[in-house]
This record gives structure tokens, C-alpha cells and sequence, in this order.
């Protein structure tokens, strides 16, 4: 019966996707969106406090939000917030509006996507702050009527020990979400944040100041059987330096989609505090780092950008989510987005589900 139910949902899935082509073979005026060059603000997200370090893990143009914030105990300690960030691009008139999917045109994507909200719950802590959350789903089950149900893998930093140290939880066993636990192995005593699987989750990306400055570094999961296995296991790993991308300042919050990796930099050939710069695997190697430029970067803070896949080339550009302190915002770090160039087609981005 399951069996069943899976099918009829697929077979919905391709009736979605057909009823899609066919409205673009009628033909639309504006058959591809093209995202804003330059940052806007998420008003709707934001608060007078700090909003940052998000990931947005559902590909498509509806999804989660998930960041920090400090706007809960008004600037002492930060938590995770849950959102649903909605983008709808209107092939008929060229409109585009990306907001708060909690109020916008799929209000019902918020209650399907509920098993996030108890990550979110079992992760914030009422002694320490919670940085850096990286999401990825790992299959889903349909519930009666036909309702689907994700499993989700959630990765993050936090400081409850003194240093940030990363731990994860998932909702893989009964259907609940466990206690958090650290991923041992790529733990020290100086801090490690910002965790970022691989496409596929063969690796894990991060960064420390174990040798001094914040560098990235990248684990060998050793990965056999499932990705929970892997990092409920304590033998220590190969953990490797990314030499080319790190200078003697701070590297942060890499993220990775497909052969594009972008992370935050305060390295002093940038334009001012922390930088945003990409950076493309070619041959099995990650380039030399490249800065995204002023109509990004600032003479303040961009931090965490986050890259966001779309079905069926929705955009002619990509999207890139980033926060900053820059003036003009609500106060603190704000959540923006922007596009940025389609460097890779990513046909092969293995980890969506």
C-alpha cells in the first residue's frame, strides 16, 4: 500500500512537470526570471537585532529558512529561527517576489515541512548559541492521505563547551528527532563551525582556527552505508587543509553546490571587513579564490553566503543568500539575497534529497 501511495505521488510529480513544459511550448512573455544584480534586503525575514548564518536546504522555488538570530533575548545569546522563504517569479507579467512562504501564496508548504521545526527545537540550547545550521534531506515516506514526511540529517555549531564545536541530529529513527551529538571527529579544542557536506556527502567542509587564523578544511567521512553511520563514528578521519583557498586571515562559512564553493574572507585585498569570494572544482581542485566584487561586498560585513538550486532553469542567474551589516538595514546583520552568474550547470549536484 505504501508502494502505492509513493507511486500516485510520483506520478502527480510528472503531471506537475508536464503541466509546466506544455505552459512553456504556449509560450509565456517572460519565460525565464532573472534574479536582482544587486542585494536586497529580506524585510520580511529580519529584525533590529542580528539575522544570519542561514541555509536554505530544499531546492525548488518554496522551502525552508533556517538562520541565527539574537532578536529571542534581544542581543545576549543566539538561537536558530525557522522560516519558509517562498520565491515566485510570474512568466506572464515578469514579477518577481521573494518572501516569507508562512504568509505568501503556499501558506501549506510551512505545515509540510513541519519535522524542521522540531530539529529547530531540539537544537537551541538555553546556555549557548547556535550557529551555522546545514541541512540535508535523506529520503522521505508518505503518510496518510498521501502526505510526504522528509528525513532530514541537520548539522551545526555550538558553543556550549566553550569552544564551538559541531554536532548533528536527525529524525531518521521513529520518525523523531534525537539529541544533538558532536561529531567527534572533526571536533578540537579550538573552534570548529560552519559544516557543509559535499554533494555527495562523501566529504565534510568546515573551518577552525586550530592553526591559528580560521582556515577551511575538509574530512574523509569514510563513508559505506548511511550518512547517520558515518558521523555517529568516532575513528578519526583524514582531515585536510584547503592550502589554495585559505591566506593568513580568516576564511569562514564555506557552502557548497555542485562545483561552486563560496565562502566569507577578511583577507586585506577585499573592500572591508568580510569579503564574499567563490570558487570553482576543476579537475578534482578548488580554484584560487575569486572576490565577488563591489556590487556585493562592502566597506562592511558580508558573511555566510548560501547558494539555492532551481527545477527546470526557473532564473537565467543564481541565487545567493548572504547576511550583512551594512547601513540601511534593520539593524545588526540582515539577511540578503542577490543573483550572481550561473558559473556550473548543476546536472550532477547529487545531494537535494
Amino acid at each position: 500500500m505504501r508502494r502505492f501511495g509513493l507511486l500516485i505521488f510520483i506520478a502527480s510529480l510528472l503531471l506537475t512537470s508536464c503541466n509546466w513544459f506544455t505552459g512553456l511550448r504556449h509560450g509565456f512573455r517572460y519565460p525565464n526570471g532573472s534574479l536582482p544584480e544587486d542585494p536586497v534586503n529580506l524585510q520580511e525575514f529580519n529584525s533590529p537585532y542580528n539575522d544570519y548564518n542561514s541555509d536554505t536546504p530544499i531546492r525548488g522555488l518554496s522551502g525552508h529558512l533556517i538562520f541565527s538570530t539574537d532578536r529571542a533575548s534581544q542581543g545576549i545569546q543566539f538561537d536558530l529561527f525557522y522560516s519558509v522563504l517562498e520565491i515566485y517569479f510570474n512568466r506572464s507579467d515578469g514579477t518577481l517576489m521573494v518572501q516569507d512562504g508562512r504568509h505568501g501564496i503556499n501558506q501549506s508548504i510551512a505545515s509540510t515541512f513541519d519535522p524542521l521545526k522540531i530539529a529547530v527545537q531540539k537544537i537551541n540550547s538555553s546556555e549557548g548559541n547556535e550557529f551555522g545550521p546545514h541541512i540535508v534531506r535523506q529520503g522521505m515516506k508518505l503518510n496518510k492521505p498521501l502526505t510526504p514526511y522528509y528525513y532530514y540529517v541537520a548539522l551545526y555549531a555550538t558553543d556550549l563547551s566553550g569552544n564551538l564545536d559541531i554536532r548533528f541530529t536527525h529524525n531518521l529513527t521513529d520518525d523523531v528527532f534525537c539529541d544533538p551529538a558532536d561529531v567527534s571527529f572533526l571536533n578540537s579544542s579550538f573552534n570548529d563551525a560552519y559544516p557543509v557536506f559535499s554533494p555527495d556527502t562523501s566529504y565534510v567542509y568546515f573551518c577552525s582556527d586550530r592553526d591559528g587564523s580560521y582556515d577551511i578544511y575538509k574530512a574523509d567521512l569514510n563513508k559505506t552505508g548511511r550518512l547517520v553511520r558515518a558521523l555517529e563514528d568516532p575513528t578519526p578521519r583524514t582531515i585536510t587543509k584547503m592550502d589554495n583557498l585559505c591566506s593568513e586571515w580568516d576564511e569562514k562559512c564555506p557552502f557548497i553546490m555542485g562545483d561552486v564553493m563560496v565562502f566569507a574572507s577578511d583577507r586585506p585585498e577585499g573592500y572591508g571587513g568580510y569579503d564574499l569570494y567563490y570558487s570553482l572544482l576543476e579537475n578534482g581542485t578548488w580554484s584560487d579564490p575569486v572576490n565577488f566584487g563591489s556590487r556585493i561586498n562592502t566597506l562592511h560585513n558580508e558573511f555566510r553566503p548560501v547558494l539555492k538550486y532551481f527545477y527546470y532553469e526557473d532564473f537565467t542567474n543564481d541565487f545567493m543568500l548572504f547576511s550583512s551589516d551594512r547601513p540601511g538595514g534593520k539593524g545588526g546583520f540582515d539577511l540578503y539575497y542577490v543573483g550572481i552568474p550561473r558559473f556550473k550547470v548543476y546536472e550532477d549536484y547529487v545531494n537535494f534529497d
